[in-house]
């Protein structure tokens, strides 16, 4: 595991709505949340009255608009599979606060979201639940405290056998594993992340104990960042895209 991913850059394809998609089939999107002020009217409008006041309760204006891209795009994308307006498409949300799509006509579809910094990700899929999470590699002066009290035993003394460059990567490789896999199944940190462990097996992840129940990828949406990927079931065909 001292190694990191890399970089794929020829995976992200550009789409062609209206996009449909297969069972065990999964679409991840890549947002650029930093974009030009002139575009964020257009999909400002595109956001429900409770989105909009959300976004006007942000401090500073780079959060609020990230925020609105992010909201923006996720409508945009979805609207794709529905056949229907973006600012058409509505939300629910589960006790935890996991966003799902209210409009009967969406029911097969599941989805999720994560962002960090300027890197927003979108996974989308049909009739099984999907978690997807990312973060940027950065420096973390507390990632040991965190790791003894979030991963199991066997992954702290993998960390701690990594050389102090490849700590951070590694640290976040098992942070998003951990993230998208509560993620998918809603409960967020109200679930111990020490007992699902990350088992690295000839460079490949796998959730331990698995059983089959669940399919864990990971991969680099971008150079500095690391991403993974949690879904019920199998996933048959992963396609990615970005505009």
């Amino acid at each position: 595991m001292e190694s990191i991913f890399v970089p794929e850059e020829e995976i992200w394809q550009l789409p062609e709505p209206p996009l449909s998609l297969s069972p065990q089939e999964v679409h991840v999107w890549r947002v650029f949340l930093d974009q030009a002020p002139e575009r964020l009217a257009s999909w400002f409008d595109l956001l429900s009255h409770d989105e909009q006041v959300r976004a006007n309760r942000f401090h500073f204006e780079s959060d609020r608009a990230r925020f609105i891209v992010g909201r923006g795009r996720l409508r945009e994308i979805l609207s794709y599979y529905l056949e229907e307006a973006p600012e058409q498409v509505q939300f629910c949300y589960g006790e935890r606060g996991k966003p799902s799509l209210a409009t009967p006509s969406a029911s097969p579809f599941r989805f999720n979201l994560a962002h960090s910094q300027g890197l927003a990700l979108c996974a989308v899929m049909r009739d099984y639940e999907v978690g997807i999470d990312l973060e940027q590699i950065r420096p973390m002066p507390k990632a040991k405290k965190l790791a003894i009290r979030y991963f199991s035993a066997a992954e702290v003394t993998r960390l701690q056998s990594l050389s102090p460059l490849a700590q951070p990567g590694a640290f976040f490789q098992y942070w998003t594993c951990k993230e998208a896999y509560v993620k998918a199944i809603g409960t967020g940190l109200a679930h111990s992340l020490q007992q699902i462990e990350v088992h690295w097996a000839q460079g490949k992840p796998d959730l331990v104990p698995n059983l089959n129940q669940w399919a864990l990828h990971c991969f680099v949406p971008a150079p500095g960042f690391v991403a993974a990927l949690v879904v019920t079931g199998k996933i048959q065909r992963l396609q990615y895209f970005a505009e």
